[in-house]
């Protein structure tokens, strides 16, 4: 129970602190992905943090590595709510046209 609480708390915080390190110094590549899907919509990198949800399904014969998996995906969420809101994807006023 001890371990699990303390595992769940890690990957948490790797989640996070991976979200805040590595996809914060790429956010201006990242931040135009949106852009090449739709135009007028911006995805956001919280979207990331939905990919170990249905990665976990598939790992539930290891009960640890599933919370170490949803752990990480919430820890980018919540670094990403922290920093610019609980938003996934946003409808953007003025289409960017320069974007190739």
């Amino acid at each position: 129970m001890i371990k699990d609480v303390l595992i769940t708390l890690i990957s948490v915080l790797g989640g996070y602190k991976f979200s805040d390190y590595i996809i914060g110094k790429k956010a201006k590549k990242l931040h135009f992905l949106g852009y090449k899907i739709s135009k007028k919509h911006h995805v956001h990198h919280s979207m990331y943090g939905l990919v170990p949800f249905f990665i976990a399904p598939f790992t539930l014969a290891n009960i640890t590595l599933t919370i170490t998996i949803v752990g990480f995906g919430i820890g980018i969420i919540i670094e990403h709510t922290v920093h610019e809101g609980f938003v996934f994807i946003n409808k953007v006023e003025k289409e960017l046209s320069n974007i190739d």
